[in-house]
């Protein structure tokens, strides 16, 4: 996280909005965050190697 861009963008708007739309950029800033870092989690994960016979049948005899 980029926190000496967060705390200009707070300082900025903290002299013309309210707490309040202060609190929302900085949730929204967060969200955009993890979720972003979530998208690299998720990319970073190998494709499954399995054969392609696997996972096609349920065994209900079992």
């Amino acid at each position: 996280m980029n926190i000496p861009a967060v705390n200009s963008t707070i300082n900025a708007l903290s002299q013309s909005a309210s707490p309040d739309a202060i609190s929302l950029l900085v949730l929204k800033k967060a969200i955009a965050l993890e979720g972003s870092s979530a998208l690299q989690l998720l990319q970073a994960v190998p494709a499954p190697s399995n054969p392609e016979h696997l996972g096609n049948r349920i065994d209900t005899h079992a």
